[in-house]
């Protein structure tokens, strides 16, 4: 306390000598190699390092580089297992392709690209329902196939046909964005 007064304490000096009994380290709990699994250990790497930038790109829909490609290359057939394992994983799939398939597309990345129809008044409730529907599509797969659009949940509201009827350009322009989305996720720049 503030006001009581000190009593003075000796002061004692000591001179012990530590004596090392044993130096050890302890390795990590889990590590992705101990991962058997080609996929799950694919899987587990996309997602710890989603800001790595190859992977940032692909997450946030920009054209990739021969450079980026390299990259994931490299760390899906050297450091997480080798091509053939690849390839009895995920057959042809190109590995743009595949990294976004797993990583998703960013929200903020897929709202934008479809930023003119979701802030546009235009649009009526089932309309925008629509393509707030793809939004969280992408969001989730980070590709689409144009089938999908006649399955469900896109089924339950409407076709998109049906729906943008009296607008077929907006239709087609909807359509666009999906055709583009998707080529970001394969096409490289200078290849």
């Amino acid at each position: 306390m503030k006001f009581l007064e000190k009593e003075t304490q000796k002061i004692y000096y000591t001179n012990f000598k530590d004596q090392v009994l044993e130096v050890k380290e302890n390795g990590p709990m889990f590590n992705v190699n101990d991962l058997k699994n080609y996929r799950k250990k694919v899987e587990h790497y996309l997602h710890e390092h989603r800001d790595q930038m190859t992977i940032y790109k692909l997450r946030n829909n920009k054209k990739l580089t021969v450079q980026d490609l390299k990259t994931l290359e490299h760390i899906l057939w050297n450091e997480l297992g080798t091509q053939e394992d690849y390839k009895r994983e995920f057959g042809d799939t190109p590995i743009t392709k595949l990294v976004r398939q797993i990583v998703g597309l960013d929200p903020q990345a897929a709202n934008e690209a479809f930023s003119e129809f979701l802030s546009s008044e235009r649009l009526n409730i089932q309309q925008s329902r629509f393509v707030k529907l793809i939004v969280d599509y992408f969001v989730k797969n980070g590709v689409m196939d144009k089938k999908v659009l006649q399955e469900e949940p896109f089924k339950t509201v409407g076709s998109i046909v049906e729906l943008f009827k009296d607008n077929m350009d907006d239709a087609r322009k909807i359509i666009s964005i999906i055709d583009e989305i998707n080529r970001n996720s394969e096409d490289i720049v200078g290849a």
